[in-house]
């Protein structure tokens, strides 16, 4: 059985109350160790892509398109931009439009003293082909940014930190770090590369192990087939053990009583599940009201401490309820193909 487009018209009606409950469980859960091993094939299956983020990658349905790309490493926001015609006039504003951006701040200034918008330096980071700039993003002086912008073939690339001022310039040489083993992959260079620990965003790659902390975040979805799949992992400083069911059982604890008769969440299945050789936990939810029926799918595992290997992951899948027998199916090869991009 395969997703098709849902046959009923639905109309936006806003946030449920479940639909709270569900992203008050997202947003505190971790979870326990597992004993279930996950099989991973060496290429994607027909119809499937291989989507790498961060240090780690998955397979996904051609028929999802990419959205919500985030990433941070080492403190550093790193934000591509693809251009279709890397030969487009508009990209030679770019750099005077981000300082735009940057001076338009000041609106936020509510009283003497503020800071917002200030622009502190320009210069020129040559050994990193990059135009930067250190301004304020914040109300204090004490806090100051350092932006810069490179130009790697069709792709543009805006590389960003925040800091103590009194430490500027060990901002802007971590940004030349990072912003220097940015690349693009080279023509038929197949990816991702095996025994290198590298970090993959949607365009490229920083070659660098990981340091300090690390973000990386995606969607995928697909409006016709009411489908979205949501994939992220983040280094963690101090590890928390709470498990899918109890976060799942403080949220209704908390917002359950605001239920309608016509609202219902459902456990389905709660079991301890290794993905990508991480003994996380798998939760799959039923979600009812007036409305529409949702089937949500998530796994999570907690993370070790300052880990890059083993970061917190979190996988959800949200579908149309009707079609409940491919998404149990999509999500079984989903989470099969989660591995570490170096492997």
């Amino acid at each position: 059985m395969w997703l098709r487009a849902p046959v009923r018209i639905r109309q936006w009606q806003g946030p449920t109350v479940g639909l709270l409950l569900m992203l008050a469980l997202v947003a505190c859960t971790r979870s326990s160790p597992s004993q279930e091993e996950s099989s991973m094939s060496q290429e994607p299956a027909k119809d499937f892509t291989r989507h790498c983020v961060g240090r780690f990658c998955l397979d996904v349905p051609d028929t999802l398109g990419r959205t919500g790309d985030g990433y941070q490493l080492q403190h550093l926001s790193v934000e591509e931009t693809l251009w279709k015609d890397p030969d487009d006039k508009a990209r030679n504003g770019v750099w005077e439009a981000r300082l735009a951006r940057i001076r338009a701040l000041e609106a936020q200034r509510e009283r003497p003293g503020h800071v917002h918008g200030t622009i502190l330096e320009k210069r020129s980071f040559d050994s990193i082909a990059a135009q930067g700039v250190l301004f304020h993003r914040f109300a204090v002086p004490e806090i100051s940014t350092w932006g810069a912008l490179m130009r790697r073939g069709p792709v543009d690339v805006w590389l960003q930190i925040d800091g103590d001022s009194d430490r500027q310039q060990d901002w802007a040489a971590r940004l030349m770090e990072v912003a220097g083993a940015y690349r693009l992959p080279e023509a038929r260079e197949k990816l991702p590369a095996r025994g290198k620990d590298w970090f993959y965003l949607r365009e490229g790659m920083v070659a660098l192990p990981m340091k300090y902390m690390e973000e990386a975040k995606v969607r995928f979805e697909s409006a016709p087939l009411d489908l979205k799949i949501e994939f992220s992992t983040k280094t963690i400083n101090k590890a928390k053990r709470r498990g899918l069911m109890d976060a799942f059982a403080g949220a209704m604890a908390a917002f359950g009583s605001a239920l309608t008769a016509e609202e219902n969440i459902v456990p389905q299945k709660v079991r301890s599940r290794k993905v990508a050789g991480l003994k996380g936990e798998e939760m799959i939810l039923r979600m009812s009201d007036k409305h529409e029926q949702r089937l949500h799918c998530l796994w999570e595992y907690p993370g070790e401490v300052k880990s890059g290997s083993h970061p917190r992951m979190v996988i959800e899948l949200d579908g149309d309820l009707e079609q409940e027998e491919a998404l149990l199916a999509l999500w079984e090869k989903l989470l099969d193909s989660v591995r570490p991009a170096g492997e």
